[in-house]
């Protein structure tokens, strides 16, 4: 009996448990495999056309003055009178009168110098009767005129007479012109940047009295790469373009290229085209020391796309959908402005694509694809729960 519960007894269990397992593994059904369905991705498509685009090129540039004088007396003298708008920040017109400076020695310089010149006229016409004088004694003495020398015949003292006469005429004229240079006028139209002197003040030549900027026109230098020069015309100067202020986007004011610098920046290549603009100082305001933008009209990119530079790849093609399946498209681009990129079509007849704004590295051709917004067909299992159940009869 002991000999049972040892050995036997531990057998028959296991035997019985090996039994019951493979009844129970045979009556338990096979579950069926569930294949796992693949995602489809969702994209966000536009639609493109083949067209002409009207182009233009940015660039960027400071106001600079076009006419910007030191206005510099040539007098020594006191300033005795000042024009009342002469003020920073004040426009003058050409011909205005800007300071005064005392002219009563002046004056007084004019009057003896016209005595001067008087007194040469006077001598010059003595000398012309003593050299007549001069001619008729020799001839009376018997001798012959061309015997006689030049200094008998007083005809170095008649040149040196006309030269005196020359000298005073010169010295009036420069006593005049003196006499004008007391009154200091606007050179051209100007508004005034700096006023260095005032009423009262004793100057001397060379004295600055202030700055003046021409106010009626100025000038932008607009930097171009050799890419965006091809795309201008710069054979038909003057070029209308607009400028734009960065610090007021909504203000913009017209000018026009009118030259191109004759030498090119060694460091990037660039050019430089100069740009007028009219009137800097009326509304809208566009003083000197501005940092503007400048839009170039650069003709026409004929039968190009027009897509997001994000939704062109490896700078070589971009993805379209056509039946909900993706289609590769080649494409060379051949401008780009403003996060745009103009694409020259390669291979396809198409005129128009629904393209994808932004590809996934995944993509695949011929790969299927939902665009957003689309209502999903729900799955079978969805509509088993979707359906009522039947009450039990």
């Amino acid at each position: 009996m002991k000999l049972f519960f040892q050995i036997l007894l531990p057998l028959l269990i296991l035997t019985g448990g090996g039994f019951t397992y493979e009844y129970l593994s045979k009556q338990k059904k096979e579950r069926k495999k569930k294949t796992p369905e693949s995602a489809i991705p969702i994209v966000e498509t536009q639609r493109f056309k083949i067209t002409d685009h009207p182009c233009s090129i940015n660039s960027f540039g400071v106001i600079e003055a076009y006419d910007s004088t030191p206005l510099v007396s040539q007098l020594s003298g006191k300033i005795v009178s000042l024009h009342k708008d002469f003020r920073v920040g004040n426009i003058l017109e050409k011909g205005a009168l800007l300071a005064e400076i005392e002219k009563a020695d002046f004056l007084s310089i004019v009057t003896q110098r016209d005595a001067d010149l008087m007194e040469a006229r006077c001598a010059l016409e003595e000398e012309k009767v003593m050299g007549k004088q001069a001619k008729e004694d020799w001839v009376a003495s018997g001798r012959k005129l061309e015997g006689a020398s030049s200094f008998v015949l007083r005809e170095p003292q008649l040149a040196a007479a006309k030269a005196n006469v020359l000298s005073a005429e010169g010295n009036l004229e420069k006593a005049k012109i003196d006499l004008q240079r007391t009154k200091i006028t606007v050179p051209f139209t100007s508004i005034v940047t700096e006023k260095s002197v005032s009423e009262g003040r004793y100057i001397t030549s060379q004295t600055v009295i202030g700055t003046l900027v021409n106010s009626a026109i100025a000038e932008v230098p607009l930097s171009l790469i050799p890419a965006q020069l091809k795309r201008i015309q710069l054979s038909e100067l003057p070029l209308e373009i607009t400028i734009i202020d960065p610090q007021r986007p909504e203000v913009s004011k017209a000018a026009k290229i009118t030259r191109v610098s004759p030498s090119i920046d060694s460091a990037s290549q660039s050019t430089s085209v100069i740009a007028e603009i009219d009137d800097p100082y009326e509304a809208p305001y566009f003083p000197i020391g501005t940092f503007v933008n400048a839009q170039i009209p650069a003709g026409i990119i004929e039968a190009t796309l027009a897509i997001p530079e994000s939704a062109f790849i490896n700078n070589d093609f971009f993805w379209a959908l056509r039946a909900d399946k993706l289609k590769k498209i080649n494409a060379e681009s051949v401008f780009s402005k403003d996060g745009l990129t103009f694409l020259k079509v390669k291979d396809s007849q198409e005129t128009s694509f629904d393209i994808i704004l932004r590809p996934l590295t995944s993509f695949r051709e011929e790969m299927t694809i939902r665009r957003k917004g689309e209502q999903e067909a729900p799955k079978p299992s969805e509509k088993k729960a979707g359906r009522k159940k039947q009450p039990k009869s």
